[in-house]
């Protein structure tokens, strides 16, 4: 579905949305501003047993020259010590080799819960970075019906049984700019 048609569902039956509609959402509102944005999932290791995912989005900075870690459901952003806004990968990166990770003062979960670090990137997105998965393409209208169909890939840790086919371990080709696809 597209953010049109998010939209007037959520109108029409009076509800919010999920996740993955925020992000697809969110994707697209930036995509329509010109800047490239992808909705990604975040899946635990443990895939098959815990189910719970999450999906954000990466917005393609080219002042940074990078993809920067977007969180509609949570109105989260990640930085290091320095204040450099961070892509997914390297929030992976960092929580493994126990580097510093900084979330925003003011993120919270729907505008209800006020999140810190430890809720939001320690417990929650640590288990849920193990597997990352994008549509290759930006674009509008990538899922459901009548959907405009791009390769879908799924970052996985080197030798990991990952929950789709089409993974790879390339960090570099995952986290490459919109240009070069």
């Amino acid at each position: 579905h597209n953010y049109i048609d998010l939209y007037e569902a959520c109108k029409a039956q009076g509800r919010g949305l999920n996740c993955r509609g925020l992000a697809f959402v969110l994707a697209e509102m930036y995509q329509s501003m010109g800047w490239p944005a992808r909705a990604i999932t975040c899946q635990p290791k443990d895939y098959l047993n815990d189910t719970d995912c999450h999906v954000i989005d990466m917005v393609w900075s080219d002042s940074l020259r990078k993809w920067v870690w977007m969180d509609p459901s949570f109105a989260a952003y990640v930085t290091d010590e320095n204040g450099v806004l961070l892509h997914p990968g390297e929030v992976r990166r960092r929580i493994i080799e126990d580097k510093t990770v900084i979330l925003n003062e003011d993120a919270n979960w729907n505008h209800k819960v006020t999140q810190t670090k430890e809720d939001y990137i320690d417990r929650y997105m640590a288990k849920n970075l193990y597997y990352i998965s994008a549509h290759l393409h930006n674009g509008f209208n990538l899922e459901g019906p009548g959907a405009n169909w791009t390769p879908h890939y799924t970052l996985a840790p080197e030798g990991s049984k990952a929950p789709q086919q089409s993974a790879l371990s390339d960090e570099e080709w995952f986290w490459q700019s919109p240009a070069k696809e």
